[in-house]
């Protein structure tokens, strides 16, 4: 005979897993948006914190579901081992299976990560470097923050590796970022407010972040 006890359980269990698991997406979204609107790393490093609590725990939560599962079939007083096996056999397999079905959907959900800041290139990198590249066709976001004690400005760079005047914009030194639309592999530079290269940025099909720390 089958435990009655360990199955109900394993599906309290279950039930608990899946209202646990949506509390931390929907959490984890809205830290993730928070950082895409303030952009500091204090942000960041929260989003990041509460992707790995949203994997951590259902994970627990399944390996605690097998567990009982393996109990329910092996222990005392459980299902007994034939072939074909029997029905409450396949009730415990078909709860384990989907929880682990559901803990990998979850993870491509939690996989994408918070903008990173992007590397810097220096301002003597070669002329092939030093020039937007259309490497795909996809739309990309650049967060500009400067936390440094003087203003900045940006702008971008084009396919021939002219500055393109038009899209200078200045950066003021309040930590509020800013926000621009971009194309994966394009180019932009930082300057002063002199117009001297302080460095480029090549965006990423991910979003990704620049931090002005000095000047």
């Amino acid at each position: 005979m089958l435990d009655a006890n360990l199955v109900t359980a394993v599906w309290g269990i279950a039930a608990l897993y899946g209202v646990v698991t949506g509390l931390l997406i929907t959490r984890a979204d809205q830290i993730y948006q928070a950082y895409l609107e303030k952009g500091t790393p204090l942000s960041h490093q929260r989003a990041r914190t509460w992707a790995v609590t949203t994997l951590v725990l259902p994970v627990v939560a399944l390996v605690t579901i097998i567990a009982l599962s393996v109990i329910a079939i092996f222990g005392p007083g459980g299902i007994s081992i034939t072939w074909p096996p029997s029905t409450s056999f396949w009730v415990i397999l078909a709860g384990a299976v989907t929880m682990t079905i559901f803990t990998a959907v979850i993870f491509r959900l939690v996989r994408r990560v918070p903008p990173f800041e992007l590397p810097a290139i220096s301002c003597e990198e070669g002329a092939d470097e030093l020039r937007s590249r259309d490497s795909t066709l996809s739309l990309t976001k650049m967060y500009w923050v400067n936390e440094g004690s003087a203003p900045v400005q940006y702008l971008w760079i084009d396919r021939e590796g002219n500055a393109v005047e038009r899209y200078r914009r200045k950066l003021d030194h309040d930590g509020v970022p800013t926000v621009i639309d971009t194309w994966t592999g394009h180019l932009w530079a930082l300057q002063d407010l002199e117009g001297k290269c302080i460095g480029f940025y090549r965006a990423r099909e991910e979003p990704g972040g620049i931090v002005i720390r000095a000047g």
